[in-house]
């Protein structure tokens, strides 16, 4: 992430472990000001079990949404895993402001099409 251009016309979209790596990266860059960002079915590790340790002590806080021009949205369906939707009450309640966009049905949204994430991004 570090050689790549981020800036205010960037949308950060991360999927599982990807929107959690987009959370610790800004929260660790709180200089960075991006357009958007947009979690998929986001992991962090809420409960200190991941062995890699990259996943906890996340700082999920509102300051987040002033380094974003356009806000955070948040995609999840109802039936994902236990440790996903232990990660998105965490979100939630850590980021009030965040926009959440639930499902049900859909598992981890990692199917082959995800239509409804293009409506949700602010070109």
């Amino acid at each position: 992430m570090d050689r790549q251009d981020i800036n205010e016309d960037t949308v950060l979209i991360g999927h599982s472990a990807g929107g959690g790596f987009v959370l610790k990266y800004l929260s660790k860059h709180p200089e960075l000001k991006v357009r958007q960002v947009v979690l998929v079915a986001p992991y962090i590790d809420t409960e200190n079990v991941c062995p890699f340790g990259f996943y906890q002590n996340i700082n999920l806080s509102d300051d987040l949404i002033s380094q974003t021009k356009y806000g955070i949205d948040l995609m999840i369906s109802t039936d994902d895993a236990p440790g996903i939707i232990s990660s998105f009450d965490k979100i939630i309640k850590d980021i009030p402001d965040i926009r959440v966009h639930k499902f049900t049905g859909r598992g981890h949204l990692n199917g082959d099409e995800l239509p409804e994430i293009m409506p949700i991004i602010k070109w």
